[in-house]
């Protein structure tokens, strides 16, 4: 099944850009293109200007740590949480400048936030300092936690108990991945149980049980940050993860929502691709949601598939292949060094 762009198309299908969350990460994203694009680099140091004032340190300093390979891992939630929301919004201002322009956004977890900042409903600033504020209020308040991503048909949740009795049921990304939350030794038992059973199953890159009980505790404290904070209507109509439907304005328990409620990207999906066929960018630092709708579409559809960062390189080619083909006027990337 050939997701290429076709050349000679004439149908204007509508852009999308995909926006991932917690797990997407890793020490050096985006770190070729932040030396050889002088755009993207702007971008993305005005926005760690900001959290090096919020938090008493840069975080592209962490991330672009000379010593750190991109195998490492990294659980640090205080500098992962805003190092994913920074390159995704850095990116995306990024394709901006050259004239890439969405339709429709797409969010996963954490990556709405960043959906809702480039649709203009919250100040990309603002934004970024609720981001940091969870980062902060989930090393103080909660326990740690782990995340278990399991390649296999979702119904197996339901089917086992060693699974369904001690995790909880995080998200649905394809219909042969979910993933399963819960506490460390909870998720162990559940890898140990998947692996007895020879189903492919990988931890992820995080220190809580994301998009499950375990962290309701910090109902009150985020809500209570989000009270100074600025909500609007949209100029962008925005598919979030956690409720399967078009939005264009959030409310603060839409935004506590984001990162408790189960993700439901397979079903965001279908939902797009029942209206037709579209251009799915992804804008996160891995690649993952673009290889999710991979697997999410029927074998009829014409949508194409575009991944501009990856752990293996690439990614000055692969921005200024997206530019060539989406920009109205094909620009120059990456060509210029660094100033």
């Amino acid at each position: 099944m050939n997701r290429q762009f076709r050349p000679g198309s004439e149908v204007r299908w509508p852009v999308v850009f995909m926006f991932s969350g917690q797990g997407s990460h890793y020490y050096q994203m985006a770190a070729t293109l932040y030396q050889q694009d002088p755009l993207f680099r702007r971008h993305l140091d005005r926005l760690d200007a900001k959290a090096a004032a919020l938090m008493g340190g840069s975080v592209v300093e962490h991330l672009f740590q000379p010593a750190r390979t991109p195998s490492e891992p990294f659980t640090m939630t205080r500098f992962s949480h805003p190092g994913i929301y920074m390159i995704e919004c850095a990116l995306a201002n990024t394709l901006a400048d050259h004239g890439v322009v969405p339709d429709l956004l797409l969010g996963s977890s954490m990556g709405t936030f960043v959906a809702a900042a480039i649709a203009g409903c919250i100040a990309q600033e603002d934004a970024l300092a609720i981001v940091i504020e969870q980062a902060r209020l989930l090393e103080c308040h909660c326990d740690p936690g782990a995340m278990l991503a399991v390649l296999a048909p979702p119904s197996l949740f339901d089917e086992a108990p060693r699974l369904y009795a001690r995790t909880e049921l995080a998200a649905v990304n394809m219909p042969n991945h979910f993933v399963v939350a819960g506490h460390g030794d909870d998720i162990d038992d559940a890898k140990r149980f998947l692996d007895e059973q020879g189903v492919v199953c990988q931890l992820l890159n995080v220190s809580y049980a994301f998009h499950s009980r375990h962290i309701h505790v910090l109902r009150p404290q985020f809500l209570a940050a989000l009270e100074a904070t600025q909500i609007r209507p949209g100029q962008l109509p925005i598919i979030c993860s956690a409720r399967t439907e078009m939005v264009r304005e959030f409310s603060h328990e839409d935004l506590w929502n984001i990162a408790v409620k189960p993700i439901r990207f397979k079903e965001s999906v279908a939902l797009l691709e029942s209206q037709g066929n579209h251009h799915y960018i992804d804008i996160g630092p891995s690649g993952t949601l673009a290889t999710f709708v991979k697997y999410c579409l029927s074998q009829d559809s014409r949508s194409t598939i575009h991944t501009i960062l990856t752990p293996f390189g690439n990614e000055v080619p692969n921005l200024r292949a997206v530019v060539d083909r989406f920009a109205p006027r094909p620009m120059a990337v990456g060509n210029c060094r660094a100033s």
